[in-house]
């Protein structure tokens, strides 16, 4: 009896961990967010705040924004959030592709926006590109930009 138990937990664990195929990175899908993002190029509105490698950024704090996009043992879409500020956020996330929405929710410590909720202008291997759909009250109520590659 002790050892069928074993078995079962064996299978159990190596069931859980047991990663999908290559075709989860797709470029487009959903999979090609189970990565970390860093900021490549970051527009508030319509001014460029902060270029990688830019000695000149308006807003060099960009070089710590990232977005760590996971998903936990039970399948559940996990996100990790680390803004300008070196504020961050956890919660979850929902790619919606057929209205090309990505959004940002249960996020703690609650920002003062709320859920967050982005347009995905291109969402490939090596590149996402993010757009807020409501204004930032963090950047002065604008509409921004984020360009983001990989780490």
């Amino acid at each position: 009896m002790k050892t069928n138990l074993i078995y079962l937990l064996t299978g159990l664990v190596l069931l859980l961990s047991c990663k999908k195929g290559d075709e989860d990175k797709t470029p487009g899908t959903p999979g090609s967010l189970l990565q970390s993002f860093k900021a490549q190029e970051v527009k508030e509105g319509t001014v460029v705040v902060f270029q990688l490698g830019g000695s000149g950024n308006i807003i060099p704090g960009y070089a710590n924004y990232r977005l760590r996009f996971s998903k936990n043992i039970l399948g559940g879409n996990e996100v990790k959030l680390t803004e300008y500020s070196g504020e961050t956020f956890e919660g979850t996330w929902v790619y919606d592709a057929a209205g090309s929405k990505l959004t940002l929710t249960n996020l703690s410590p609650r920002p003062a926006a709320g859920d967050m909720v982005f347009d995905v202008e291109k969402l490939e291997a090596n590149s996402l590109v993010l757009l807020n759909t409501a204004p930032n009250p963090k950047t002065g109520e604008t509409i921004n930009r984020y360009m983001l590659v990989p780490e």
